[in-house]
């Protein structure tokens, strides 16, 4: 059973139907961590967003360590994977080593989904990682971070997200709570409501902004 989706939170529609436009000149860009365990909904939220973006006009990649994920997208191939530069409309890149470091200096003006990070993406964060994401208004990319929980997801993310959307989940946010900041009571409250509700409907979740 998919989430209904009629009265979803307004971010999401916003995502979903209104994605940023695109300038030759710097914009507004968005950095959103996605957090829930198998089977809660991240993949049927992700993919709306994508094919919304997909519809206005944007590049997407969406970068995942599964052959079986994301097959209506056409794979990069791995001869040309520095092709990332130019394509126009949507790519999935199965996840090789090298590829961040191609990512963070081809790849300009759209959307980029790391899907299950944990599988490629460690605590330390690259520093090519790290340039993606204080520079994301300059390389005019946002930036989709999917895990299963908050352990799963390099600390330094949780920085500089500008939302998180939360599904149920099984470990603590408290080890963020430094990443978190003044933000972090907040956030742990919704957790709570998030993994409470969905006792009853596991496909619930909530939106923060920052």
């Amino acid at each position: 059973m998919e989430p209904d989706t009629s009265q979803q939170p307004k971010e999401i529609r916003q995502l979903q139907q209104e994605p940023p436009k695109q300038k030759t000149k710097e914009r507004e860009t968005f950095q959103t961590v996605v957090i829930g365990t198998n089977g809660t909904g991240k993949t049927t939220i992700i993919k709306k967003i994508v094919i919304a973006a997909l519809k206005a006009g944007q590049r997407v990649l969406v970068v995942t360590p599964d052959f079986a994920e994301w097959l209506t997208l056409p794979e990069i191939h791995e001869r040309y994977r520095s092709r990332i530069e130019w394509y126009k409309g949507g790519r999935r890149m199965i996840y090789q080593e090298g590829d961040l470091k191609l990512i963070n200096d081809h790849f300009r003006n759209g959307l980029i989904v790391f899907d299950d990070c944990r599988s490629y993406l460690d605590a330390r964060t690259s520093k090519e990682i790290h340039n993606l994401v204080i520079r994301r208004r300059q390389f005019m990319v946002d930036l989709i971070f999917v895990a299963h929980g908050f352990t799963e997801i390099p600390p330094k993310f949780f920085t500089f997200a500008s939302q998180f959307i939360i599904f149920k989940t099984r470990d603590s946010i408290d080890i963020r709570k430094k990443e978190l900041g003044s933000d972090f009571e907040n956030i742990k409250q919704v957790v709570n409501t998030v993994n409470a509700e969905a006792v009853k409907d596991k496909h619930f979740y909530k939106i923060v902004k920052r």
